[in-house]
């Protein structure tokens, strides 16, 4: 329906601490994840990009990713990376024996999301990521706050890189 406004969930306003609003759970971002098609490569692209460093690697992962994803059957080697003075952690996943048919790389693909680190010299950190064997997966785009790109990493990931302009 065009011009109309969806309704305000209804605890979008204070409540009172005995509603069921205030005993939600807290919730916090713990990392963002990425599927790749290779985790060792993808590690070493995530440590000379962005100088992230690994803090657990697990390769051959099986019944409890198979049961987490639920893929019967799946494997994976994943990765854990923390970036450089921050608590943030990416997380690459490399799953195996997934059935013929269940695997789409496009970016857009519910399910793949992506990460966006934003950067101070887009062209610097464009250029550096492809030396680095990444290639845009579209074009450079100017949006009303700055520009931003798509990029695939040789392990198969996207993630974007976004310039914001100075206010």
């Amino acid at each position: 329906m065009a011009g109309s406004q969806a309704p305000e969930p209804a605890d979008a306003h204070p409540v009172e601490p005995t509603s069921a609003a205030a005993r939600r759970p807290s919730f916090r971002l713990a990392h963002a994840s990425l599927a790749v098609d290779d985790v060792d490569r993808a590690v070493t692209f995530y440590s000379a990009a962005f100088g992230a460093h690994p803090v657990l690697v697990d390769h051959g992962m099986t019944d409890l990713i198979g049961r987490t994803v639920g893929v019967a059957g799946v494997g994976a080697d994943l990765a854990q990376l923390r970036l450089p003075g921050t608590e943030q952690m990416i997380e690459l996943i490399a799953f195996r024996g997934v059935p013929a048919g269940r695997e789409d790389d496009a970016p857009t693909r519910v399910g793949h999301g992506h990460v966006c680190f934003e950067v101070d010299d887009l062209e610097a950190a464009l250029a550096h990521v492809e030396r680095l064997g990444a290639a845009r997966v579209g074009e450079v785009v100017r949006f009303p706050e700055g520009r931003a790109v798509y990029v695939r990493e040789p392990a198969g990931s996207v993630f974007e890189l976004e310039e914001v302009s100075p206010s």
